[in-house]
């Protein structure tokens, strides 16, 4: 009994336009011209054509002497091609199919499909100059790809189907669909699979490591694709890609929420296209990626322009389908130089983009975070991002590996704040306007300024480390070259000397100024010691250690001068600096020098009690800010041993007739709040003494005085003429100052 195959090869006996049931007419015609004399006369060269003729007379019937005679046998073809003035049955379907007709073990498979038919383009095909012979029509047939004189055994691919060129690393392919190659607009060629190719994608004339055409397409099958079903390539796709179909778990699948969508330009809707055709065409998408969606400039424009990714515009824009989520401009700095080794995250030639933060196909690199039910609003943990920004900071410490001290200080955003706002995005923002999160609109100060009062305020977050009613002033100039952070007056965008550009004409003093948020030690490892910890002048999150002064010296360099002398405490206080003895940045006593310290009305009450009835001292009214404040350790059982008799001047309103002095020096007067007026005001105690200076003239012993001046031009002569002298040396002695 004949098998299957014997009877499709039998029933399939139309053979090179013969009809039904021809086949053995055929073998008989072949038969009889292989049998025939071939040439006339003997020797090597008709012997040469008779071994020949027996091998390719079987397809070039033609060729056999006789033929005319039977020619009017066989009916008229649609022959392809000519060959040698001949009409060439040899070069038609008909013919090939004679034997692959399922017939053969390499076409067999064809006819175990559904369609028992399988399809060749030929008919309406543009070609490209490819080189290969086309029929008399300009197009393809099968002797195009295919020719039975190219069998040769020494190649080194296994099977080798008569092909005109190698059909495994696409070779065949690109003779004609060169485009598809060079374009960058295409899917991949060439591209190696660190675990080889999928075993439904592999197979003969298929590479095994390498996406090549023919592991997508097979040329002979029903279908255009390989595991395609109508429009969707769900399953080829997958065959490959699979990680990237969580995409199917989250909002980037169009088709549930926007299936009346059109894509791009391909006339059809979300709802009616695969998972992956939302935004991917494997063949002439717009840029890389095969994006189906148009992008600005054209396909030859860059796709990543200053690290903003014009694919991820194509929705994220005012207009667009998750114009919900629009890119306003600010944020996160894009397209920036990144230099971190091992890092875990993409970049687009070396720099940042959006995609180096975000997976498009991944709602969360969580397994336990599944997506909610469509149009979820995202958080730290989700929002497609590579990494979490969880406890640990995972993502963004990638490239900010030196702000990883924030882990362990009071900074830790999870201490306090809700896990779902993440670690680094509880303070920043990546995407919005501003780029920080909950900043006050204060006007005239920084966002970072902003920030730093959202929780550092009477009711904020961390309300033990108010900054208080006074402290240092914001939006004071900041010293040109004072090496430390500052904002724009105009713009009030913070610059800092890291970021590599000029310094502006003018910055501003703000918190970030002197604070580093990210470390609690500026001058080595951690040294915090949990929640609310109590800081020091070397901690704080300061930026510069401060123990000795030199970050309060980066701005007031003249002030320095009074390290070494009687007014610096620092061996009394351990961590703290010179500067702390009498100022403090928050929480001061009043704006009037920042002071740390003021004594209230019972205790001067009590400094005074002692002094003669009528006595300056004994009237409140002449209780200057200076006067309160120096006289909390210039006092009995205060911290100076130097408790003056007499120290209040009366205060009224003067003017200097003499602003300067011939020395160059001037003595400030201040109002009643403790701030100086210039050439107008009254008479404090740091008028006549320079708390910072011990010497007047910057050198020499250090005077226990720290007077100003020590000469007859002081300005005490603008009102008490040639007694001035007298009662400016003996001024804190009660009996001594008082002339007859």
């Amino acid at each position: 009994m004949k098998g299957s195959a014997d009877m499709v090869h039998m029933a399939r006996g139309n053979v090179a336009g013969l009809g039904r049931g021809s086949g053995l007419f055929l073998a008989a015609l072949a038969a009889m011209l292989v049998a025939g004399p071939l040439l006339p006369g003997g020797g090597c060269a008709a012997q040469l054509r008779m071994d020949r003729s027996k091998e390719c007379v079987i397809c070039h019937v033609e060729w056999g002497e006789g033929f005319e005679k039977m020619a009017a046998l066989l009916p008229p073809v649609d022959h392809p091609v000519m060959i040698d003035g001949r009409e060439a049955r040899v070069a038609t379907r008909d013919m090939c199919w004679s034997c692959h007709d399922g017939y053969v073990g390499d076409s067999r498979r064809f006819f175990q499909k559904d369609d028992p038919h399988f399809h060749k383009p030929t008919n309406g095909a543009a070609v490209a100059a490819s080189g290969l012979p086309l029929d008399k029509k300009g197009d393809i047939y099968c002797g195009s790809c295919h020719t039975p004189h190219m069998n040769r055994m020494e190649r080194e691919f296994q099977y080798v189907p008569f092909l005109r060129a190698e059909a495994e690393n696409s070779t065949l392919c690109l003779k004609c669909h060169a485009d598809h190659a060079s374009r960058g607009t295409d899917h991949p060629l060439h591209a190696k699979l660190a675990g080889g190719l999928p075993r439904e994608l592999a197979g003969r004339h298929v590479s095994t490591s390498t996406v090549e055409c023919l592991s997508c397409h097979d040329m002979h099958s029903p279908r255009s694709a390989r595991l395609v079903e109508g429009a969707d390539r769900t399953q080829l796709c997958r065959s490959c890609h699979e990680p990237s179909f969580a995409v199917l778990e989250s909002d980037h699948h169009l088709a549930p929420e926007h299936g009346d969508l059109l894509i791009g330009n391909t006339r059809r809707s979300a709802g009616q296209s695969d998972a992956c055709a939302s935004c991917h065409l494997t063949h002439d998408g717009n840029g890389p990626a095969m994006w189906a969606w148009p992008l600005p400039g054209g396909r030859s424009a860059d796709v990543v322009k200053n690290g903003l990714d014009a694919r991820c515009l194509s929705c994220h824009q005012d207009k667009g389908v998750a114009g919900a989520m629009t890119w306003v401009g600010h944020g996160h700095p894009l397209d920036r130089p990144v230099k971190e080794q091992n890092l875990r995250l993409p970049l687009d030639a070396g720099s940042m983009s959006c995609t180096t933060c975000h997976d498009p196909h991944r709602w969360s690199s969580l397994a336990e975070h599944k997506p909610g039910p469509g149009n979820e609003d995202g958080d730290a943990l989700s929002s497609f991002l590579r990494l979490p920004d969880d406890e640990n900071g995972r993502l963004c410490i990638n490239c900010h590996n030196a702000q990883a001290q924030t882990l362990v200080s009071d900074h830790n955003s999870f201490n306090w704040s809700e896990p779902s706002r993440g670690q680094c995005t509880s303070c920043h923002n990546t995407h919005q306007r501003e780029a920080f999160s909950d900043g006050h609109a204060i006007a005239q100060v920084s966002s970072f300024t902003s920030l730093c009062l959202s929780c550092h305020e009477g009711r904020g977050k961390h309300g033990a480390t108010t900054l208080g009613e006074h402290g240092h002033p914001v939006g004071g100039v900041l010293p040109k070259g004072s090496g430390l952070p500052g904002y724009r007056a105009d713009d009030l965008r913070t610059w800092s000397p890291s970021d590599g550009t000029p310094e502006p004409e003018k910055l501003l003093v703000g918190c970030e100024s002197c604070h580093e948020p990210h470390h609690w030690n500026p001058a080595g490892p951690p040294t915090w010691q949990g929640p609310n910890a109590k800081g020091d002048d070397d901690s704080s999150f300061l930026r510069v250690a401060n123990s000795e002064a030199r970050l309060c010296s980066s701005c007031h360099s003249q002030e320095t001068r009074v390290l070494g002398s009687a007014h610096d405490l620092s061996e009394r206080m351990p961590g703290e600096s010179a500067c702390r003895a009498c100022h403090t940045t928050h929480r001061a006593v009043s704006d009037w020098a920042i002071i740390a310290s003021s004594l209230d009305n019972a205790t001067m009450d009590s400094v005074a009690t002692g002094r003669p009835e009528g006595s300056l001292e004994r009237n409140a009214d002449n209780w200057s800010p200076g006067a309160r404040h120096c006289l909390s350790c210039h006092r009995e059982h205060g911290q100076s041993s130097r408790a003056p008799e007499a120290w209040a001047h009366p205060q009224k309103y003067m003017t200097l007739v003499g602003e300067t002095r011939p020395d160059g020096r001037s003595m400030p007067l201040f109002d009643s709040q403790g701030r100086a007026e210039g050439a107008i005001g009254r008479v404090d105690c740091t008028s006549c003494h320079n708390p910072h200076v011990a010497h007047p003239e910057g050198g020499g012993e250090h005077s226990p005085d720290f007077l100003r001046q020590e000469t007859s031009e002081a300005v005490c002569a603008d009102c008490h003429g040639d007694k001035s002298l007298w009662k400016y040396r003996y001024y804190h002695s009660s009996e001594k100052r008082v002339l007859p």
